[in-house]
């Protein structure tokens, strides 16, 4: 049985790593993953913030489903696999994700 300091996630990140992200970002962290060509492609992002939803909301209308993509990546990036990022045809493969980081429960308004 593996211990925790031998334990690898995906992209060759260790799980002291992920133990790292985790306490550094309160609202938590997340791994998007995605395939080109047979590989095996994620990403680590931290969850937004208040502060990150009001700057990422302000530009969703202003910029193309790509510069956004790019802008949501880059705030939130925490490591992963470049090709992520630099590969165009990897990059498009997350870009639904990538936008709907933002997307929240929406709660319900109840008549009473």
């Amino acid at each position: 049985m593996k211990t925790e300091k031998e334990i690898v996630y995906p992209a060759g990140v260790s799980a002291e790593k992920v133990a790292q992200w985790k306490a550094e970002n309160k609202n938590g962290i997340a791994r998007i993953e995605t395939k080109y060509e047979g590989k095996e492609y994620s990403a680590y992002i931290r969850r937004p913030t208040r502060e990150d939803m009001r700057e990422l909301s302000a530009k969703g209308g202003t910029v193309d489903p790509v510069t956004y993509t790019e802008i949501v990546l880059g705030q939130l990036w925490l490591g992963g696999d470049e090709e992520i990022r630099d590969v165009d045809a990897v990059f498009f493969g997350v870009m639904e994700v990538v936008q709907g980081v933002l997307d929240v429960q929406k709660a319900q308004l109840k008549k009473l």
